[in-house]
């Protein structure tokens, strides 16, 4: 699936920054390719994250990982954001050394709202890191990009703990959600080939129905729901970036054959995987 996603950029050195529209990518699965910050400067948009959809507008931040899926669904026209994008090398330096109690609750809230008090702060750390990326030598720039991210996520840690020390600390202690967050990775990995409940929740070492009541507790969805989403989140990503034949699509998602796949993709979105790549290349005309 690597092959069907949306680059929206290649990183090199220590790293890119500038301002965004994501208006190319549109409805498209975003390669994040390392660790990517967006602060949202104008206008709204509405965005999935790990096929979550979420809101996001002016003043709010948003930290990507690798290996979570980034989709913009809809921008408003004035929607521009700033971006700070580094290397998976140089973020896990930084990963490391902060509590995974913090990665926890970032996982579960990647879009932080900044209070009004902070926005100018958070203006001049992403003109700072900008100013570092473009002028300073890359070996210099290295560090100081390191450690104004360094500082930055620990200045958000601080401020997760003050506003909630206690749901930082039961969210990490809390085995539903270490379940949810393993059942999204597994997902990630398998979904392609496994289409079964049974098969999730053996790797996870529950039973099917374990795994309904904790899923249905944290995402109100059943696992089978979400299963199904995922599918159809990268038959359409296939069917939007590339000309595979719907025969070719049913055996790469291992569906047991086209028709069956046609009828699936049908009741998930009402029209035909024909109708859908259609309808998406005129959109984009």
């Amino acid at each position: 699936m690597k092959n069907t996603k949306y680059i929206l950029w290649q990183i090199s050195g220590c790293g890119l920054s500038g301002q965004t529209s994501l208006r190319e990518c549109i409805g498209k699965i975003v390669d994040i390719n390392g660790c990517t910050l967006l602060f949202c400067t104008s206008g709204s948009a509405r965005i999935s994250i790990d096929f979550r959809e979420m809101n996001l507008q002016e003043g709010c931040l948003v930290v990507l990982a690798e290996g979570l899926p980034f989709i913009p669904i809809e921008l408003s026209d004035d929607f521009l954001a700033e971006y700070v994008s580094v290397s998976n090398l140089l973020s896990d330096e930084i990963f490391y050394k902060l509590a995974s109690s913090f990665w926890d609750i970032l996982y579960r809230k990647p879009v932080i709202h900044i209070p009004d008090d902070y926005k100018v702060l958070l203006q001049n750390w992403f003109a700072q890191t900008d100013w570092a990326i473009k002028n300073i030598d890359n070996k210099q720039a290295i560090n100081v990009v390191r450690n104004n991210l360094h500082n930055l996520f620990v200045a958000i840690d601080n401020e997760i703990r003050r506003l909630g020390e206690d749901e930082v600390s039961d969210y990490h202690k809390n085995r539903s959600w270490k379940i949810f967050n393993e059942f999204y990775v597994l997902l990630e990995r398998h979904h392609t080939q496994y289409h079964d409940v049974k098969f999730y929740a053996d790797t996870l070492n529950i039973t099917p129905d374990y795994l309904y009541k904790v899923m249905q507790k944290i995402e109100s969805l059943s696992p089978k729901e979400i299963i199904d989403r995922r599918i159809i989140v990268s038959i359409k990503t296939i069917l939007q970036n590339t000309d595979m034949s719907v025969k070719s699509i049913a055996a790469q998602m291992y569906f047991d054959d086209p028709p069956y796949m046609c009828r699936f993709f049908r009741r998930m979105t009402g029209m035909s995987p024909l109708e859908y790549r259609d309808t998406a290349k005129n959109k984009h005309l």
